[in-house]
């Protein structure tokens, strides 16, 4: 596990701590699938995509900024492995205005729940797709990586497009 980058000044041990996923949750993999990225994900040239052609989801930084403005340490946590990974995901997490207070690299998604048990203290959510093979015709759910991050005592919520819903569970307001 690398984190790249922490948050200037550490928050109290009871500030809540939100880990979230990268790509397919904060990033468009369905945009970089429909303009034929599949076979430069084959080719492992992430890196082009990523700086290139990837967009934000919708409300996904608007909704970091407001987990943040509520309290919470905001992680993101991912299992990239290409060249200059970090300087790539850095660089477009600023050119998109995604405020956190952490960014973590971890050598397969596999490892995300020992990192996830690893954190003192627990996070307290995490909000990740598990999908994984987006160079494939067929991107599978990884279910084992989901219940490792049950397991480590953290709360999961599933992304599925949908941060406005995801901001109305857990903060009680709308993405505004």
């Amino acid at each position: 596990m690398e984190e790249t980058e922490t948050q200037a000044q550490p928050r109290p041990p009871s500030t809540p701590i939100l880990i979230v996923g990268l790509d397919g949750v904060l990033d468009d993999y369905d945009r970089i699938l429909r303009i034929g990225g599949r076979d430069r994900l084959i080719d492992n040239e992430w890196h082009l995509l990523h700086s290139d052609e990837a967009r934000p989801r919708p409300w996904a930084a608007l909704a970091l900024r407001q987990f943040r403005t509520a309290g919470w340490r905001v992680v993101i946590l991912t299992s990239r492995t290409f060249a200059k990974a970090a300087e790539i995901t850095k660089a477009w997490l600023d050119k998109y205005d995604f405020q956190r207070d952490g960014l973590v690299f971890v050598p397969s998604v596999h490892v995300k729940p020992l990192a996830i048990n690893a954190m003192r203290p627990k996070p307290r959510l995490m909000v990740d797709d598990f999908m994984a093979g987006y160079e494939t015709p067929c991107p599978r759910f990884l279910s084992e990586a989901y219940e490792g991050c049950r397991a480590a005592g953290t709360t999961v919520d599933i992304y599925r497009n949908n941060w406005s819903e995801i901001v109305e569970r857990w903060l009680g307001n709308t993405i505004r």
